[in-house]
């Protein structure tokens, strides 16, 4: 029984650990574009590749308010360069502003989510 116990343990932490893993994408050195549609229209970025890795994130003029979508704005790109990856989590109470940021980075780097 013990030794039951300990294998459907093992079993677990394997599967748990592997759950939380992230698609890694392959980017060329570039600057590229694109844009988001966010709560109050479109959300532009320039998004800047040295060394295979997404090193700059610039958000061009919107509408975005000045209360949540100004939060998105902020932690977004710096979430997407940590992670190098656009598909990361949405900032709360700004989802509208954080889903345009993802998919305009998404956008100018030419991927996809796969990870739905």
């Amino acid at each position: 029984m013990k030794k039951v116990m300990i294998l459907l343990t093992v079993a677990l932490l394997i599967f748990l650990t592997s759950c939380g893993e992230r698609q890694t994408y392959s980017y060329t050195d570039g600057v590229y574009n694109g844009v988001g549609e966010g709560n109050s229209g479109p959300v532009p970025v320039t998004v800047t590749v040295e060394g295979g890795k997404i090193v700059k994130i610039e958000v061009g003029p919107n509408q975005e308010s000045h209360e949540t979508g100004t939060t998105a704005i902020r932690i977004i790109p710096q979430r997407i360069i940590d992670e190098q990856t656009p598909f990361v989590d949405v900032v709360s109470d700004a989802t509208e502003t954080s889903t345009a940021l993802i998919n305009a980075t998404a956008q100018a780097l030419g991927v996809e989510n796969t990870e739905k």
